[in-house]
């Protein structure tokens, strides 16, 4: 049993520590820096757009977003228009309650109430809303009274959908480096489809995803580059693995708050009070580097060796259990484990009979041979002494 347990332990340490794990290498973390572009041509309202109009922020750290749906008010600053819910016409009915003066519309941006009442026609039907001081769309400059800036469902506005956005290709460059072992890279020596380049229906497709299903409301793309390197002579070179993910909908059958977007203003040079808001909904991608470089340590191995050998240890105790406890003959094996007379043992209990004597000089004392002889019987069987 202690052998084989000394096999074993060995295996584990030889094997999957040393050659699987490999243990001999010391490792350096990846510090890395993305550069990302998209280029193509789509069509939008019958107008072509290319990335200047779509790329906005046109520079994002580890990040690059790209308009695929966008609605746009013409609004002025401090008119009045009636407040409605479309999803509920019910609210906001003139001299509601919470239509007072004074006070703003609670998780919106519609500004104050003025404790006024407007007229709206709604898909033919009239009806009488509490008024909103803030910044209206399509204001008639006469009355100062416009409406609602528009903010329909994006995947009702099939108008404003940029065509031929997935054609597109996007070119990630990532600049990477492992201090420690003064190696600096790129992934671009050159072009490499599926390595720095992508068409955006390749990338939505590695997520699990399809255009149709986020060209209105739009999506976070999580792009996960992965290092795990060997810089040791004859190993392959250091490239990365790719992952696509999805952030903003993790559960097929999630329904609010999915997809991405943010609003931009263009302000009247002329007259500050007016201005041109923009929803933008589209694919936001974002970048992850991650991993390790390693290379051979003569000090990691022997450390690696070290530990193992100290493990060796175990199989000592381990037999010890087996034999003392699950053994059939354990009994047996328990005497023997505690026998540890040896040859001065049994000198210092002959002596005993005979402190003021030498030891060694009462070998042929027939007496003595004759308590010793007895000593060695009360051994247990297996046991074995000199005398």
């Amino acid at each position: 049993i202690f052998r084989v347990l000394q096999l074993i332990v060995l295996v584990y340490v030889v094997v999957f520590s040393v050659v699987l794990e490999k243990a001999y290498q010391e490792y350096e973390p990846v510090v890395a820096e993305t550069y990302s572009k998209l280029k193509g041509a789509a069509d939008l309202n019958s107008s072509i757009v290319d990335a200047n109009d779509l790329v906005i922020p046109p520079l994002m750290e580890n990040a690059i977003f790209i308009t695929t749906n966008v609605v746009t008010n013409h609004e002025v600053q401090n008119s009045t228009c009636p407040l409605y819910d479309a999803k509920n016409l019910s609210m906001y009915d003139c001299h509601d309650p919470v239509c007072k003066e004074g006070d703003y519309v609670q998780f919106q941006n519609y500004g104050m109430y003025t404790g006024t009442c407007l007229p709206l026609t709604l898909n033919g039907t009239k009806m009488s809303k509490c008024a909103v001081r803030g910044w209206c769309a399509n204001v008639d400059p006469k009355t100062n009274v416009g409406e609602l800036p528009n903010d329909p469902d994006p995947d009702d506005t099939p108008t404003s959908i940029v065509d031929g956005l997935e054609n597109w290709s996007l070119f990630l460059r990532l600049n990477y480096a492992f201090p420690a072992f003064d190696i600096t890279k790129n992934s671009a020596p050159k072009l490499l489809p599926g390595v720095n380049q992508w068409y955006i229906k390749e990338i939505l497709e590695g997520a699990g995803v399809q255009w149709n299903d986020v060209k209105g409301k739009g999506a976070i793309i999580l792009m996960n580059a992965k290092f795990e390197c060997d810089f040791n002579p004859g190993s392959d070179d250091c490239k990365p693995t790719w992952k696509f993910s999805r952030l903003d909908k993790t559960d097929p059958n999630q329904k609010f708050s999915t997809g991405f977007n943010y609003y931009e203003s263009q302000y009247d040079p002329a007259n500050q009070t007016h201005r041109i808001t923009s929803k933008r909904y589209g694919l936001k991608f974002e970048f992850n580097v991650s991993g390790r470089g390693g290379k051979f340590s003569i000090v990691n191995l022997l450390i690696a060796l070290g530990s193992g050998l100290a493990l060796l240890s175990v199989a000592s105790l381990v037999t010890d259990f087996i034999l003392s406890n699950l053994w059939s003959k354990k009994e047996h094996y328990k005497k023997i484990r505690n026998a540890e007379l040896d040859e001065d043992d049994l000198n210092r209990n002959v002596g005993s009979l005979h402190p003021d004597e030498d030891v060694n000089d009462l070998s042929d004392d027939p007496e003595t041979a004759a308590k010793k002889e007895a000593l060695l019987k009360a051994l247990p069987t297996g046991a074995t002494t000199t005398v």
